[in-house]
């Protein structure tokens, strides 16, 4: 036996000899049953037969097999088979990123269950992100303090960079606007945590209540009324997950502007952070009938100015999400259309989606893609 295997191995090393062999020896089988086949009955002539037939199966199937090894050892079909069936060692070097994007797309958008994240993307856009940032506050440190904007000032004055947020705009159908943020911030110097944020419009039928009055409302109102919440969770203090009850508190402080038409909010925390502290800071606010059906007809009459958030600061991802409630609309009709654009360019969203209650437009933007110098999203 093992002077078989032993040959066998070194036929397969000469691989070329080997397929000679199996060929013509094949050849010779299938000739040799042809040529002792008995064509006249007689007493021998069925054991010669059902040799013959036997000689020449051989013989087919051992051409047969020589043509199979022949194809199998070929280095193209190896590869298709590789990229087809080996997928744990397939060669993904050679496709592009925006290549492989597509591919992931397709498979989330076929399967629901599955959720797609671009871990080195996101790591290495929050990298650029804050090398940007730190370089900004370094050119506005080289600015008489006196010369400074106020815009200038606010950016000097944070110790964090925003690592990702998520913005999501609902338009519920009786015309209310729920904006919800979450920010993830990550310290990168030692000092007191301060953010600011605005909130106004320009519709000449729309008035603003006082802050106040935003958050009295409780969460039973937060679908038809002016409402504000706000809390920040998942902190970690020098690599420890804090205990929510040993939370500092968070503390808002509103300016209403003057003309009914909008208001800025400070948020802080009596609280020391250090170097790559982080927290999750989330507040929504909603707007009454800001998108109803006469306001937006007065939009794009141009009655009124279209509604429309900007932003400059470099945050590492972005995930912006407009979504309109089409719960019991048969119709299927849109009353908005959103759009996002990156330095005046329009940028197709990510991902659209509808479910039974929202019709959605998802754009996700790394820095390292779009080192973007404003970005603009409107819902109409």
């Amino acid at each position: 036996m093992k002077m078989i295997t032993d040959g066998y191995n070194k036929l397969q090393a000469h691989f070329g000899w080997f397929i000679t062999v199996i060929i013509s020896l094949s050849i010779f089988s299938y000739l040799g049953g042809l040529l002792i086949e008995v064509k006249v009955t007689n007493s021998y002539s069925e054991y010669i037969n059902t040799f013959s037939s036997i000689l020449k199966m051989v013989g087919s199937a051992g051409v047969t097999a020589a043509i199979f090894q022949v194809i199998i050892k070929s280095t193209a079909f190896m590869n298709v088979l590789k990229d087809t069936l080996d997928v744990d060692h397939r060669n993904w070097k050679k496709y592009n990123d925006n290549k492989i994007k597509e591919v992931l797309r397709s498979i989330q958008d076929a399967k629901s269950f599955v959720n797609v994240s671009y871990f080195d993307e996101k790591v290495g856009s929050i990298k650029l992100a804050k090398k940007v940032f730190l370089r900004q506050q370094k050119e506005i440190n080289n600015i008489a303090s006196s010369d400074r904007t106020l815009d200038q000032k606010k950016l000097l004055e944070k110790n964090y960079i925003i690592e990702e947020s998520r913005i999501t705009q609902t338009i519920v159908q009786n015309g209310s606007e729920i904006s919800t943020f979450e920010l993830d911030i990550r310290f990168f110097k030692k000092g007191k945590f301060i953010f600011r944020i605005q909130s106004w419009t320009e519709s000449e039928e729309i008035h603003y209540p006082k802050f106040e009055y935003f958050q009295q409302n409780g969460y039973d109102k937060r679908f038809c009324d002016f409402s504000f919440s706000s809390v920040y969770f998942n902190l970690i203090k020098k690599g420890n997950r804090i205990e929510k009850n040993r939370y500092a508190k968070l503390q808002t402080i509103a300016d209403d502007f003057s003309d009914e038409k909008g208001f800025e909010v400070t948020f802080s925390i009596d609280d020391i952070f250090n170097e790559n502290d982080f927290l999750t800071l989330s507040f929504s606010t909603t707007v009454k009938d800001a998108y109803s059906d006469s306001n937006i007809k007065r939009i794009e009459s141009g009655l009124d100015p279209k509604p429309f958030s900007v932003t400059s600061a470099p945050v590492g991802v972005r995930i912006i999400t407009i979504q309109e409630e089409v719960y019991g609309n048969d119709s299927n009709s849109s009353k908005i259309r959103p759009t996002l654009t990156i330095d005046n360019d329009i940028l197709e969203p990510t991902l659209e989606s509808q479910s039974i209650f929202y019709k959605k437009s998802q754009w996700t933007i790394y820095y390292k893609d779009h080192e973007y110098e404003k970005l603009e999203y409107s819902v109409v």
